[in-house]
């Protein structure tokens, strides 16, 4: 089974679940999602492979978020385009299958797709 990685080097989390997953020998590809933005459809699958909302997946605490987004009432979609225009927005990092995704934060729920 083919495993990714949406990561970000400038983000410590990020970082620490690629520590995790080489010192653990996973076979895995990474995609730089800022450089290589994710397709609509990629990410709502990640989604509904993870069990968790939209807006699980939304970095709340980024100024972005806080001066454009936080006090609207946001359908799905919307966050959609949303995340394809501002992937900064987006929780890192996440890892996943064609099966499953997790928010890897901690690194250890990595082996929550891989189990």
């Amino acid at each position: 089974m083919k495993y990714k990685l949406l990561h970000n080097p400038r983000c410590r989390k990020s970082r620490e679940s690629l520590i995790f997953l080489k010192s653990n020998k996973i076979d895995f590809e990474i995609i730089l999602y800022l450089i290589n933005k994710l397709d609509r459809n990629e990410f709502k699958k990640i989604i509904e492979n993870s069990g968790l909302t939209i807006t699980d997946f939304i970095r709340t605490q980024e100024k972005l978020w806080k001066s454009s987004f936080k006090t609207k009432k946001l359908s799905e979609n919307e966050i959609l385009q949303i995340f394809e225009h501002n992937p900064t927005l987006i929780q890192r990092p996440i890892f996943f299958s064609s099966k499953k995704s997790v928010i890897a934060n901690p690194p250890e729920k990595i082996l929550e797709v891989i189990n």
